[in-house]
């Protein structure tokens, strides 16, 4: 039923957005620019039902010889039990494409769940707690040809005010179960050769991304996150694209609990929810193939594998996760490589709908 409504859903959106686009194409587009907005709806036993809205603004420099584009991604969702996100994601090139300003702005109230740290915590009855939060990240890069580098921001605030007696939270002895706020620098390495930013054909993107969070900066805690994304992109067949990524993330020191690595979501092992499994180690691989439908609906299939560990050396070939399903993509603009997504992702007994705008690597 809940799949059924949301393919409802996802069509009446399909519709709206191709006659609102047609109807208000003056307004809103220009040679160098574009607004996209959509309205979704959702359920999930998380959430419950949920109305929000998101939309891309994207434009390029005249002035600039193949001026890449730059990008804006505000989103926006609340929720019939009361919970409440928004954000903005953004990338901004400047200087005549010689620097990339990159940052996301995030702030919610929601409801969160925590299992414990590792790759087999069992299913409890109350696994949530109750957050406040503000995150905020920035990275300034020059580029240099395929190759970009430089140096990033970040500062969390969490501010957990109910943990619901969830047997993982309450009475332990948990960094980060009264919250706090994180503060730290970091470098951001890139490399990329992809044809396209939004609907890779070909090329390789490469992206490190090494934090320190440390009190002399503000912090609570003292703690550091290492990221590595790897994605290859390859046109197997006319049309038919292959997309792989190698995704790690690590964390040392002492982070709070809801910094430890999470698997789930709808970029990395889509079908597990947010968070369900977490700890310092994560890594997963991802494959996809990607192929047109008609007119300007394409279709994805996918599948990967993944698990969380403390160590490296916790890592077992009988706890890997998998992860598959298949979604469509709607191309928003005939002469533009930008998709509104919609994916039905599936773990070990386990599923997740998920929706929203450009591909998931």
């Amino acid at each position: 039923m809940r799949n059924s409504l949301f393919i409802i859903l996802f069509s009446i959106t399909l519709f709206y957005t191709e006659d609102v686009h047609s109807q208000i194409t003056d307004t809103l587009k220009t040679d160098n620019s574009s607004i996209f907005l959509y309205p979704y709806v959702f359920y999930t036993p998380e959430t419950e039902f949920a109305l929000g809205g998101g939309g891309i603004i994207y434009f390029t420099n005249p002035l600039v010889e193949k001026a890449k584009p730059s990008k804006f991604v505000p989103y926006a969702y609340y929720t019939t039990n009361k919970q409440i996100l928004a954000g903005v994601i953004g990338e901004h090139y400047l200087f005549e494409n010689t620097w990339l300003i990159s940052g996301i702005l995030e702030g919610g109230k929601l409801v969160k769940k925590f299992y414990g740290a590792g790759g087999s915590t069992l299913e409890i009855d109350n696994s949530d707690y109750s957050e406040k939060y503000l995150l905020w990240q920035v990275a300034a890069q020059k580029i240099f040809n395929n190759v970009l580098a430089g140096l990033t921001y970040q500062i969390e605030y969490h501010d957990v005010f109910d943990l619901k007696n969830n047997p993982n939270l309450v009475g332990k002895n948990i960094v980060g179960s009264k919250g706090g706020f994180s503060s730290g620098f970091g470098f951001k390495f890139s490399f990329d050769t992809r044809d396209n930013n939004f609907y890779p054909r070909s090329g390789i993107f490469l992206d490190w991304n090494s934090t320190i969070f440390t009190k002399d900066l503000g912090s609570d805690y003292d703690y550091n996150t290492q990221i590595l994304n790897l994605r290859g992109y390859k046109t197997i067949f006319p049309l038919l694209v292959l997309a792989a990524q190698s995704y790690i993330q690590l964390a040392g020191g002492h982070p709070p609990f809801y910094s430890l690595p999470p698997m789930g979501g709808e970029k990395i092992m889509r079908g597990y929810f947010l968070g369900r499994y977490r700890d310092k180690k994560l890594f997963a691989l991802q494959t996809e193939l990607r192929f047109p439908i008609f007119w300007r609906i394409k279709g994805a299939a996918f599948f990967g594998i993944g698990d969380v560990a403390g160590d490296f050396e916790s890592f077992k070939l009988t706890n890997l996760k998998y992860s598959y399903g298949g979604g469509l993509r709607f191309k928003l603009e005939e002469n533009e490589e930008l998709n509104l997504r919609v994916d039905l992702g599936f773990g070990k007994n386990t599923s997740g709908i998920y929706f929203g705008v450009e591909e998931a690597f």
